[in-house]
């Protein structure tokens, strides 16, 4: 949740002061998503977060917290949580994909 809340800021203030402000929170959120233990809980999180650039019409935003999930997704050893993780971007995908 923490990671989370400190994205959602990050993408704020870039939205309404540009990216200065943001990159001191980005590492703050980089470094609360490392803190979670679960693999799979980080994939969600990344895949929600690619929605809500979408919903703020930032594609790449969108696309890069994608991207992010995946490359999580990638090291996941656990096969249903490997999949549980990929099902959630895969849905994700048909709704970045709907945005072009």
């Amino acid at each position: 949740l923490r990671a989370e809340t400190l994205w959602t800021i990050a993408g704020q203030l870039r939205r309404l002061s540009g990216n200065d402000r943001a990159k001191a929170i980005n590492a703050m959120a980089d470094t609360a998503t490392d803190e979670i233990k679960s693999q799979l809980s980080q994939v969600w999180m990344f895949g929600d977060l690619s929605l809500v650039h979408l919903r703020h019409g930032e594609t790449d935003a969108a696309w890069k917290a994608w991207q992010r999930g995946l490359n999580i997704a990638e090291h996941i050893q656990n096969a249903w949580g490997r999949t549980r993780a990929l099902g959630k971007l895969a849905a994700t995908l048909i709704k970045l994909d709907k945005s072009r």
